[in-house]
Parts: structure tokens; sequence; C-alpha cells
């Protein structure tokens, strides 16, 4: 696995003020995926995948690129889930979950999603983590210093979210790049693509052992 690889391969396409150190890392990496023996299975993440080398995306070195778009309703209804469940209660020594059904969680994946936040806005993964986890903050500090015995609750959730400026609306310019790239170059990794994409394909990629990037 290879976090933001386009960081670690930096500086590859010139010699640079190292001798000419991440040139030879990356030919030696470039080497190795395409005639490994070992059943290796290389994984890649990438923020800005054109900042990559091209000989790096070829077939035969990544054999597939997925793209990941922000979350659909579906997923931010699972992260919803995902999120509240961690935010455990303390009773008699025990941790224990909270419960998604005690949320509204239609009306946090419609609050979260284009149909409140505007054209291809959507909250991200991290950014729902963040307004569940500041809606704690406010039932504790509604429960130690307003002392109301009040639980987090919905109403909590939207007023955390109110409070968020989405990184799809301040970086609307570059993620749209970013998408229109996708479109031509990318198979969508999402559980419901906006647009038709052939999910079986990426599951029989993937299935195959090939390298993938995303």
């Amino acid at each position: 696995w290879i976090d933001e690889i386009e960081k670690g391969l930096s500086g590859s396409d010139s010699g640079g003020s190292d001798g000419g150190t991440a040139t030879r890392v990356f030919g030696n990496l470039l080497t190795w995926m395409q005639e490994k023996k070992s059943p290796v299975f290389v994984f890649a993440t990438a923020n800005s995948i054109e900042n990559l080398p091209p000989e790096l995306l070829r077939k035969g070195r990544f054999d597939e690129i997925f793209f990941i778009d922000f979350p659909s309703e579906e997923e931010r209804r699972e992260i919803f889930s995902i999120m509240i469940k961690g935010c455990k209660i303390k009773e008699t020594g025990k941790s224990i979950e909270r419960d998604p059904s005690n949320f509204d969680l239609d009306k946090l994946v419609e609050m979260s999603g284009e149909s409140v936040l505007g054209e291809n806005i959507r909250l991200t993964g991290s950014e729902i983590e963040a307004v569940v986890k500041d809606a704690l903050l406010r039932a504790f500090y509604r429960k130690t210093v307003e002392k109301k015995d009040v639980d987090m609750n919905t109403d909590d959730i939207i007023a955390a979210m109110a409070q968020i400026y989405p990184l799809a609306k301040s970086r609307k310019d570059s993620i749209k790049k970013i998408r229109d790239w996708a479109k031509d170059n990318a198979l969508s990794a999402s559980v419901a693509p906006p647009t038709k994409v052939a999910t079986n394909v990426a599951t029989k990629e993937v299935s195959s052992g090939r390298n993938i990037t995303f």
C-alpha cells in the first residue's frame, strides 16, 4: 500500500538535489512492478494523479485506476451510522454504542447532499466525521454546563453541518477538473456511481490480483 504516491515520487523526473536517488528508486519500482513473480497485490492512492509520470499508469504497472468521488446517498448514510456508533456512551464502567436508528438518517443524508448544498456539492467522509464529533461536543456542553439531560441528537448534527464550508465547494474548480479526467480515464469506485459504469468489470479487475491505483 502506497499512500499519496505522487508525493513520494516527486522529483523522480529530474535529478534535483538528491543526486538522482529519487530517479533510481522510481526506476527500480517500475521494474519490480512489471516483472515481479511473487503474488504481491499493490495499491496506491493519489490526490493529484496528473502529477504522476505516465509510465507508472500504463497497463502492466497499475492495471486499473479507480476514481473515488464524494460519497453518494447510500454511502453517506453508512458513514453517518458508523460515526454515530463510534460516539460511545459510558454507563456503569462500560462503553455502549449509540444507536443510529435513534437519529433521522434520511434527514442527515439530505442535509449533507446536493439537494441542500448545491449541484455536485456533498460532504466528504472526513467532514461527516467532524460534524458528528462537533455534535457530540454540543451535547456534552448541554449536559455539563447547561445541566440539561438531553443526549446528542439529529438537531445537533444538523447544527454542526451549518457551520462547515464543504471542500466540494471551496475546491469546486479543481474537483470538476478531476471528475472530468476520471470520466474517460478511470472506473468509478462508488457503490452508487453518478454515471453509468460497469461496476461488475471493476469487481472482476480487483479480484484478479492486479495492481490498482485510486
